[in-house]
């Protein structure tokens, strides 16, 4: 399941682009309405998706097996919500950065029961940094 590993790691760090990138031009200002809508929705892709991954690797474990299910299941719908939630846009980036955080937390489990290869962990948790950082420079300047 962990083979590929450069292109993995290739392909995970591209998709921290779009976060850093958008982060940065709403701070720039260039189409900063736009940026704030694309980052969000951005982020509940990506969110869902790698709440899928955490499922798939709940499947190859006995270890918390309903618990990492339910939980990818959460932080996706969570992220999710954070396009349709009301209140302040601040809310809705604390909620995607909440659920990528879940995320992490979810992979740190599923390593510690020695289901995944520590470069993979490692990966995870070196592109969650960037991400979360994203999502605080989104907050500051949104």
């Amino acid at each position: 399941m962990y083979g590929e590993k450069r292109l993995t790691q290739a392909l995970t760090y591209s998709g921290g682009i779009p976060f850093v990138g958008l982060a940065v031009m709403a701070a720039a200002g260039f189409e900063k309405d736009w940026a704030v809508n694309a980052f969000i929705a951005y982020g509940a892709v990506i969110a869902g998706f790698m709440g899928g991954t955490i499922w798939s690797q709940a499947q190859m474990t006995d270890v918390e097996t309903r618990k990492l299910l339910a939980l990818s299941n959460v932080a996706a719908l969570v992220a999710w919500a954070a396009l349709i939630v009301p209140g302040p846009l601040g809310f809705g980036l604390a909620l995607q950065a909440g659920a990528f955080a879940l995320l992490l937390g979810l992979d740190w489990r599923i390593r510690k029961a020695s289901a995944q290869p520590e470069w993979y962990f490692m990966l995870r948790r070196n592109i969650s940094a960037i991400v979360i950082a994203s999502y605080g420079l989104m907050a500051l300047v949104a």
